[in-house]
């Protein structure tokens, strides 16, 4: 099912000359913009199946190539907490350490696995294939190591693709490594344009793959720039698993990271009755405690 977007327009009262003129430009440019439509799919290979060589194939990571088992370090418990940690500090740059440190140490205790159990292989024929296929996230580059890690422990590795020779950093936030782009947190689209421009690259087609139809947007604003094919495929797997989010059981599991492990949704539920979550918002005992209040 796609997702179509359409412009509401509203035109100011005022003088007839002028409404026309304005008529007259908003037709020009809209008529100039043609962005690829976002289409639903809870398929991996409906997504990039039908990739062939000369194609760009970009895949999303958090909730797209790979999940946690448990509700705790997911990319909805990140954005969670940094809210809840913004609540207790005006540093925006505190905050965000905060929760990406927190991040880090739940997924260095932690494994991921595949959303689907076939996309590992997928990729790899794809690579087989000659099609280059590359991780575009929006992770920093400080979880580098780690985000090669686990993408080790899946048998995925971007470098099979025919990779171009590109310097690793492409802006002030965005890095290449080993075939993964890390945005962090930065514009999807305008870290792609640094990549293919560095690269000398145009794609016959760029096929993107995330579980945001925001990052889908920005990468649809940045090709209909340059006039490239784009298929824009929103991931929509998870959607069950980031509905179901409960910031009560991600908040036990955070306090019982000093046992050296996560310990599952289903233990944690067995916790909840023990615990005294009278606060609107449960992750507030952790950021108390994490900026001394």
């Amino acid at each position: 099912m796609a997702i179509r977007r359409a412009m509401n327009l509203t035109l100011f009262d005022g003088e007839p000359m002028i409404k026309s003129l304005l008529v007259c430009l908003m037709t020009c440019m809209i008529s100039s913009i043609t962005f690829a439509e976002i289409i639903e799919t809870d398929s991996i290979y409906e997504a990039i199946g039908n990739a062939k060589p000369g194609d760009l194939v970009l895949l999303d990571l958090d909730n797209t190539v790979f999940q946690l088992k448990h509700m705790a370090g997911t990319d909805q418990w990140f954005e969670h907490f940094l809210k809840e940690a913004r609540n207790f500090t005006d540093l925006a740059s505190l905050a965000h350490e905060t929760t990406r440190s927190i991040f880090i140490e739940i997924h260095n205790l932690t494994n991921v696995h595949p959303v689907e159990e076939e996309t590992p292989s997928l990729i790899y024929e794809l690579q087989k294939n000659n099609v280059l296929a590359i991780a575009l996230t929006a992770r920093p580059l400080r979880y580098l190591n780690m985000t090669l890690r686990q993408l080790k422990e899946l048998d995925i590795d971007f470098t099979r693709s025919p990779i171009p020779d590109v310097p690793n950093q492409l802006s002030d936030l965005a890095m290449f490594h080993e075939g993964v782009i890390f945005t962090g947190g930065s514009h999807k689209g305008e870290a792609l344009t640094y990549f293919l421009d560095f690269a000398r690259m145009r794609p016959d087609r760029v096929i993107m793959v995330d579980d945001k139809a925001k990052n889908l947007d920005d990468i649809g604003y940045s090709m209909n720039q340059r006039k490239i094919p784009t298929e824009l495929w929103r991931y929509n797997r998870t959607d069950a698993d980031i509905e179901s989010f409960d910031p009560h059981i991600a908040k036990i599991q955070v306090d019982h990271l000093h046992t050296g492990r996560v310990i599952s949704d289903h233990e944690a539920r067995l916790l909840l009755p023990h615990y005294q979550l009278k606060q609107k918002h449960p992750e507030a005992y952790i950021c108390r405690e994490l900026f001394n209040f």
